[in-house]
């Protein structure tokens, strides 16, 4: 990671600047940090992100809730009108929708920072820009060596010191994703594994206990009895020589010989035995609380589960993965967007992959708009990755509907202003007869 950091540093200096570090850095030798360098990234006591990735649920959820969004299009767009178009021409939309830079793709950047977010607390990717100062590519900080701080005018800027010398960058220049609350410093986000530390901390230690049952294979509690009375050094030899045979989960089923009237008394099973593993399977419940993952997400066998897929991914969408995916959002357009160009343009995820996972809602959504009108035939086929066809592009729309009072279609009045003015000598439709009219056809007919 240093290389590539020193690498940019140096790549193309014609086209590439950072900005001019401050002075107090080299002023100050203790770095006039106002988020200590003893919180980097939210690294905190007992709980770790690396212990916390042995633990199954915590590891499927966040490979779960990063693999989702990083496999999501994401596209810039541009105003147009009324509505908003896909802006292909802008520099950044290669940048986020396939090739971040040389050496990365789109899906393996935002997971290993949307991975970084969700059990450091915090993630950060570097904008390396044009002369100009236009993004030229995007490259991935660790989380574990960064840091952040303010100079003396008060201008943020980010730390990272994973190389041979810290290397200080602007904070214009670096997308920040939070995927918690801000803490005291301001700047940083407390993280997940920060927060659920307490009830993270009792799964590991019920993970080493049941790691420490499989270790002696026998049960810990399993009585040998003799019916004499037995030495002390006699006891610590026999406890010996029984567990080295006896012993690891290797060991498990081998048949038992005793001597000299000894017995073995199993052990039994208790209530304690049936807390334990009510214990391990409540603990994939808190965690799927922690990352606001539905349970069936988890592969639980004890989940309820939801009536169908979309129904599942809707729940997953709205309560996990949107505020995430807005936070990613709003991050990108204040960086990599001027002030004024964030009226006219802003980036979004193409979230319909995951409400439109069953052939059958999909082809239903397709004919519910086909029928209305929003929809053309050309439409939806460039929504499957299909061609265009000819005369495609023609939309349809119901016969028997007609607009509303004051519209301009079939069956609306119109304004009051442009009603026609009827001449004095029109006749009164309500007090003609129907000779009248019927212009005289019926005329002759007298009662």
């Amino acid at each position: 990671m240093g290389n590539n950091l020193q690498k940019m540093r140096g790549w193309l200096s014609g086209l590439f600047t950072r900005k001019a570090e401050p002075d107090f850095w080299k002023t100050y030798s203790n770095g006039y940090l106002r988020y200590g360098g003893s919180s980097h990234a939210g690294i905190v006591s007992g709980v770790n992100p690396v212990d916390a990735c042995t633990i199954a649920a915590v590891s499927c959820c966040v490979q779960l809730i990063s693999g989702t969004i990083a496999s999501l299009p994401l596209f810039t767009y541009r105003r147009s009108g009324e509505g908003w178009a896909k802006s292909v021409d802008h520099p950044l939309f290669d940048l986020l929708h396939s090739y971040p830079n040389p050496e990365f793709g789109r899906v393996d950047l935002w997971t290993t920072v949307l991975n970084d977010s969700l059990l450091w607390g915090n993630g950060f990717i570097e904008i390396e820009r044009y002369q100009n100062d236009s993004p030229r590519a995007l490259w991935w900080l660790p989380a574990s060596s960064m840091s952040a701080q303010y100079d003396d005018n008060q201008d943020l800027w980010y730390t990272w010191s994973g190389g041979h010398q810290p290397i200080h960058l602007p904070a214009r220049n670096v997308i920040h994703v939070r995927s918690g609350p801000i803490d005291l410093s301001g700047i940083m986000a407390t993280s997940i594994i920060s927060r659920a530390s307490a009830s993270l901390g009792l799964t590991l230690s019920s993970e080493q206990v049941a790691q420490a049952m499989m270790d002696q294979g026998l049960r810990p509690s399993a009585v040998l009895q003799h019916p004499g009375r037995l030495s002390s050094e006699a006891v610590e030899r026999l406890r010996a020589d029984f567990t080295r045979v006896h012993g690891g989960a290797g060991a498990s089923g081998k048949i038992a010989i005793l001597e000299n009237g000894m017995t073995l008394n199993p052990y039994q099973s208790s209530a304690a035995d049936s807390q334990f593993l009510e214990q391990r399977t409540f603990a994939i419940k808190e965690v799927a609380r922690w990352f606001n993952v539905p349970l069936s997400k988890l592969k639980a066998t004890d989940s309820p589960g939801f009536k169908g897929i979309d129904a599942e991914n809707a729940v997953f969408l709205t309560d996990c993965l949107q505020p995430l995916i807005t936070r990613i959002e709003q991050e990108i357009c204040l960086k990599c967007f001027r002030p004024a160009d964030r009226r006219t343009h802003k980036v979004e995820h193409l979230l319909d992959g995951l409400l439109r996972a069953s052939p059958e809602k999909r082809a239903s959504m397709y004919s519910i708009g086909r029928n209305w009108g929003w929809f053309s035939v050309n439409d939806i086929r460039k929504l499957e990755g299909m061609d265009p066809v000819d005369g495609g592009d023609e939309r349809l729309s119901p016969i028997n509907m007609q607009p509303l009072a004051g519209g301009k279609g079939v069956g609306a009045r119109a304004p009051a202003g442009q009603m026609p003015v009827e001449p004095a000598s029109s006749v009164d439709p309500f007090l003609a007869s129907d000779s009248t009219l019927d212009d005289g056809e019926d005329g002759d007919t007298e009662d």
